[in-house]
């Protein structure tokens, strides 16, 4: 009982202190709200990140005898064109690298995603030998082309 009787006289001692209950409740509260309107709280009203520009070139055609409907590199460049990341990314379509670059270079767009061509047969070739071919999707950035921290969400999209 002696440990209660102790604690008991502590606690009362912590809340008959004002600095104590200013730091365990004003002092959090406070940092809260420092937070909340440093971040863009109710001052700016709902937060809005610029869309990350993307441009897609799709080189990748489908084998002869591939037992697939379409080439993969379909299904990947319409991962970017999809309703539900409209908010956060705009995709374009280029015809070649060179193009896709120019535009990079320019500030058109932040982002290049390069499918190259044979994706999807060196990814069946992969599967049936069991043996390892490089074949990758590029991505090429333009440091300071964007705002915001999304290309992450592109990267990890087409891992």
């Amino acid at each position: 009982m002696k440990i209660l009787d102790i604690a008991l006289k502590d606690l009362t001692r912590s809340f008959r202190s004002a600095f104590a209950i200013g730091m365990m409740v004003i002092a959090p509260l406070m940092l809260t709200g420092l937070i909340y309107f440093a971040f863009g709280g109710a001052s700016k009203g709902t937060p809005q990140m610029p869309a990350v520009k993307v441009g897609v070139v799709n080189l990748d055609v489908l084998p002869a005898d591939a037992p697939l409907d379409a080439p993969l590199g379909d299904n990947i460049r319409s991962m970017f064109f999809d309703e539900s990341v409209v908010s956060w990314i705009s995709a374009a379509d280029y015809k070649d690298e060179a193009s896709a670059r120019s535009a990079l270079d320019n500030q058109e767009i932040g982002v290049v995603v390069i499918i190259p061509q044979g994706f999807t047969e060196h990814y069946l070739i992969d599967l049936s030998n069991k043996h390892r071919i490089n074949s990758r999707v590029a991505i090429f950035l333009k440091e300071g082309a964007f705002e915001g921290a999304r290309v992450e969400f592109v990267q990890e999209a087409i891992r």
